[in-house]
């Protein structure tokens, strides 16, 4: 899977200042009040304001829904640190959950029996053992190794968890006239390429926080990503030692339980990618 591109501070910077600073330091200072009406101001000086404030965000609550056919197949509920990078993340799939923790380099993984067996599919001698030390009486957290396909599956899709991976392409987007009636009180930026449309949700008045973003190839394969609790502290910490299996091998596939097909996109603002 394509690593998100991330949103280069400086840039963000030299486009608060060429669109208007002063809506920007607004923001930043902390005087932009609940009553401010987003929907009124010009679209540059909009996309500065959450800019700027998206950047002074330290933590966020977020839910990823994959879907096909208008049904979730698989949701991922973070708590994400944005400075960090530390997150605590529950996957739910096909009846089975999964529990994540990354905490600096290290990723610890809680699941039932299904989800190792299917993960580790009996190639290494070791694995019924180790299946055994993971799922005994309580289930325990799997320390996995560094270069882990299953890790870096992990941390690439923590990207979606941070609301400044889909902020990239903003400066691209159109705001549309209608937000539609089921989202009366947003505004709604849309990018649409050749093969998939996205739109991202700020609240109409107040901060302008992102509040949702949808990603739609077709269809029949979308993601959403709703985010709430910004700033909300999020303690993470590695699993007590007692409860964690430390990995010798590498599991080799994140399964497909989690892994949802691919709906080609790289940042929310070029679904075509």
């Amino acid at each position: 899977m394509t690593r998100l591109r991330r949103i280069p501070v400086l840039a963000a910077v030299v486009l608060m200042c060429a669109t208007g600073c002063s809506v920007a330091t607004d923001v930043v200072n902390g005087t932009s009040s609940e009553s401010t009406s987003n929907a009124t101001l010009s679209d540059a000086k909009l996309r500065a304001r959450i800019k700027a404030i998206v950047s002074r965000v330290h933590s966020v609550h977020a839910v990823v829904d994959f879907a096909r056919d208008g049904r979730v197949g698989v949701r991922a509920d973070a708590r994400f640190d944005v400075g960090t990078r530390n997150f605590t993340a529950r996957l739910e799939a096909s009846g089975v959950t999964v529990e994540v923790v990354a905490v600096g380099a290290d990723v610890y993984v809680k699941a039932p029996r299904i989800f190792w067996r299917s993960a580790l599919e009996n190639r290494d001698s070791r694995d019924e053992e180790t299946i055994t030390e993971l799922t005994g009486p309580t289930d325990k957290y799997a320390h996995l190794l560094r270069d882990d396909p299953l890790r870096a599956r992990l941390l690439d899709d923590a990207e979606f968890y941070n609301p400044r991976t889909f902020l990239e392409g903003l400066s691209e987007a159109t705001r549309r006239a209608d937000p539609g009636s089921e989202n009366p009180y947003s505004v709604v930026f849309e990018q649409a390429g050749g093969t998939g449309r996205a739109r991202l949700y700020i609240p109409a008045t107040g901060r302008p926080l992102p509040e949702r973003v949808t990603v739609a190839r077709s269809v029949r394969s979308t993601l959403a990503v709703t985010w709430s609790d910004y700033d909300k502290p999020v303690p993470v910490k590695a699993p007590a030692a007692d409860r964690v299996v430390e990995m010798r091998y590498r599991v080799s596939q994140a399964p497909p339980m989690i892994a949802p097909t691919s709906i080609a996109y790289r940042t929310w603002a070029s679904p075509a990618g």
